[in-house]
């Protein structure tokens, strides 16, 4: 009788100094069992990161290597990607496996290419970002690993090559994953499959449930007699008090007093009792859907409850809170996909233009005694601008000051005056530690420079103001400090020739750059993501705790009233990526004429990010 997974561990393998015991993975049990019974199935594993879900896989691989030879490939996104995963992980595993080591020596049995041939079978490494990747030879046996990250259609792509063996179900298909976009290759393949969630039991009323890290959504109804609004919250989910009473007088969270705060409720609404702890020892996996749409399709999930304190997971949510406060979704998205293990969508956070309740209590023109931050964006036309001022408060609310069009330089720069707007004042530095470009004296004014180009930097450069310049959609930029951010460091460019001068963007010298890179011949110029620029604003204007964050001044309507107009000029659209896929990405699309006053709120958001007044630096700052 061939030996199982689960033995073969138990016999063969250490793992962090000691024998593999199936008692101290009682979840990787049915996992592992399943694989052994099941052939000719997808076996689905959604895991949050830091977890074992591709440690399974890898066990059965090496498992496999021994008492299953065939045909195998382990994917990842990228080559890169899988080459030191296996030289960290598989190798490391093949290491501590006792047969590996008797049977082959030692070096030959490390994998240091993209394949390696073993006795009775090919096992190959390979990218699913790779086109000959994804179409090559059949194979019988394929492990997908973090399939969150590959592109469309790639997965359903690499579902092809085991074709061959269909027709006798002789094939497996393992993905382990964290976290999926809404509608994509593995959102598709889960809504496929059993979706045997990870339960645990209360000790209360012995009532098994998933525990979500999100508490079930209100429900609204209104009172027959009264007419008013009813909130009823459902029972469940993991609850929090991250208000001002466990904050620090700089708005940081006090650990101490945040971690006694934090339970889970059980969602038996007969039950609803607290605990501080989750029963883990009592937990399984259960089906949510015992009639799938089909049959080999086999999905396992759990999130960051399963393994870390619920404090931890509490505090992370928090800050994932804190940063879309402050205008940033992206901790949110890390938080969804890796620790919440939910589909992830950024419709879900933004909406369309600005809300009627976005209207403010207040005039164009009046100060703000909590302004710290106020600066002027102008948009650049063939042969007029339009500008607006905006005030910000360190709490990341903002207030619209003024706005206008401007037929000349010399109109501008009188608004700049009037409404006391600095520009960056001829002065540039370069950072000592990290080279990077920064305003020592701070900068208020910000122009449009992706219309003709090579006249507003010569414009900037005269008045010393900074030139923004929008790109399509793409990954963050990366920082000197090692963050990512959607705007690019600042750069200083011949404002005649449009050439980077190599003086600031070289290595620290240890000392200030020179003055004269921020001489009238040069100008500060920076690169930014548009659309993310877009949503962030978005995400601003429907913050409404504790009071609306993003306001504009009551009389804007009646001096201004194509403002609004251009704010709703763009509208997200969910747009399908592939033809035949169901995933979908959000798109913004321009449904009005004129955008111009919505391209200064954009650009708005760019100066106050630089600032560290939104996003994740605001939350850390």
């Amino acid at each position: 009788m061939r030996k199982s997974t689960l033995q073969f561990c138990e016999d063969e393998i250490t793992l962090g100094g000691g024998a593999f015991r199936r008692e101290d993975w009682p979840l990787m049990v049915e996992i592992l069992d399943t694989m052994d019974r099941r052939r000719g199935c997808v076996f689905l594993i959604k895991g949050s990161i830091q977890s074992w879900k591709s440690l399974a896989a890898q066990l059965k691989v090496t498992a496999d290597k021994v008492l299953r030879p065939c045909r195998m490939a382990w994917y990842g996104p990228t080559r890169d990607f899988v080459r030191g995963f296996a030289e960290e992980k598989l190798n490391n595993l093949y290491d501590n496996t006792r047969i590996l080591r008797r049977i082959e020596p030692a070096d030959s049995n490390r994998i240091k290419a993209m394949s390696k041939n073993l006795p009775h079978m090919l096992f190959t490494l390979l990218s699913a970002h790779t086109d000959v990747d994804r179409q090559s030879k059949s194979l019988q046996s394929i492990v997908c690993d973090e399939a969150w990250m590959y592109g469309t259609g790639e997965l359903t792509e690499i579902r092809g090559r085991y074709t061959s063996f269909e027709s006798s179900e002789d094939w497996q298909f393992v993905i382990p994953t964290s976290g999926e976009d809404k509608g994509s290759d593995v959102n598709e393949i889960w809504e496929d499959s059993d979706q045997r969630a990870w339960h645990v039991r209360c000790e209360s009323c012995g009532h098994w449930y998933y525990p979500d890290v999100y508490p079930p959504a209100a429900i609204e109804s209104i009172d027959e007699e009264s007419g008013k609004p009813i909130i009823t919250q459902p029972a469940g989910g993991l609850h929090f008090d991250a208000s001002d009473a466990v904050r620090s007088d700089t708005g940081r969270i006090v650990q101490r007093l945040f971690d006694a705060t934090v339970y889970y409720e059980c969602p038996n609404p007969a039950c609803r009792c607290h605990v501080k702890e989750l029963p883990l020892s009592t937990s399984k996996f259960v089906s949510l859907q015992p009639e799938p749409a089909s049959r080999n399709v086999i999905g396992w999930v759990w999130n960051a409850l399963c393994h870390m304190p619920m404090t931890s997971v509490a505090l992370l949510k928090a800050k994932a809170d804190d940063a879309l406060a402050h205008g940033d979704a992206a901790e949110l998205e890390d938080f969804d996909r890796k620790r919440a293990l939910r589909p992830w969508s950024v419709a879900s956070v933004i909406k369309t233009a600005a809300r009627p309740s976005n209207l403010g209590n207040y005039k164009l023109g009046e100060d703000w005694a909590p302004e710290y931050f106020r600066e002027m964006e102008i948009d650049v036309q063939q042969d007029h601008y339009y500008w607006r001022v905006r005030l910000w408060s360190r709490s990341t609310q903002s207030r619209l000051l003024a706005l206008g069009i401007a037929w000349s330089e010399e109109q501008l720069v009188e608004a700049q005056r009037k409404w006391r707007v600095h520009g960056h004042g001829g002065v540039l530095a370069e950072h000592p530690k990290t080279g990077q470009i920064y305003f020592p004296n701070g900068c208020g004014v910000f122009i449009d420079g992706n219309y003709d180009t090579a006249r507003v930097r010569r414009l900037a450069a005269r008045n010393h103001w900074c030139v923004l310049r929008g790109e399509p959609s793409g990954d963050r930029y990366p920082h000197p400090d090692g963050r990512s951010r959607i705007w690019n460091p600042i750069q200083a460019i011949e404002a005649f020739s449009g050439i980077a001068d190599p003086t600031t963007t070289a290595p620290a010298t240890g000392e200030a750059a020179p003055p004269a890179v921020a001489a009238d011949r040069y100008v500060a110029e920076v690169r930014f993501r548009k659309a993310e620029a877009r949503n962030t604003l978005r995400i601003l204007q429907n913050q409404t705790s504790p009071a609306e964050v993003w306001t504009y001044a009551r009389d804007t309507p009646d001096k201004h009233p194509d403002y609004l107009k251009h704010l709703a000029a763009w509208s997200p659209r969910d747009k399908i990526k592939k033809k035949g896929s169901l995933e979908t990405v959000t798109e913004w699309v321009q449904t009005h004429e004129r955008d111009d006053w919505e391209w200064c709120e954009c650009a708005g958001v760019i100066a106050a990010s630089m600032t560290g007044l939104i996003g994740s630096d605001a939350v850390e700052g």
